[in-house]
């Protein structure tokens, strides 16, 4: 999962209790008055200087005929791809 650098990095600690933080879905504390806290620029930095990335992205692509068929409702279209 990828959690941005801001995120990961801000500081909610020094914030007031009064911002109804919350755990959000990815378990990071959040608060709609402040967001996830204080930008920690130093901290970026860190973080930015063992960061990986991800390799280039690929393609795949295979050309299929383009039938030109309406789908009526509750039915499906088959439509058969063989690669050579």
């Amino acid at each position: 999962m990828l959690i941005l650098p801001v995120v990961r990095t801000a500081r909610p600690e020094r914030l007031s209790l009064e911002g109804n933080w919350r755990v959000n879905g990815v378990g990071r504390n959040v608060s709609h008055s402040f967001g996830y806290g204080l930008l920690d620029a130093a901290g970026m930095v860190r973080l930015a200087r063992s960061w990986r990335t991800v390799p280039p992205q690929r393609r795949c692509e295979l050309a299929a005929p383009r039938p030109q068929r309406a789908v009526p409702p509750r039915s499906s279209v088959t439509l058969q791809v063989c690669s050579n």
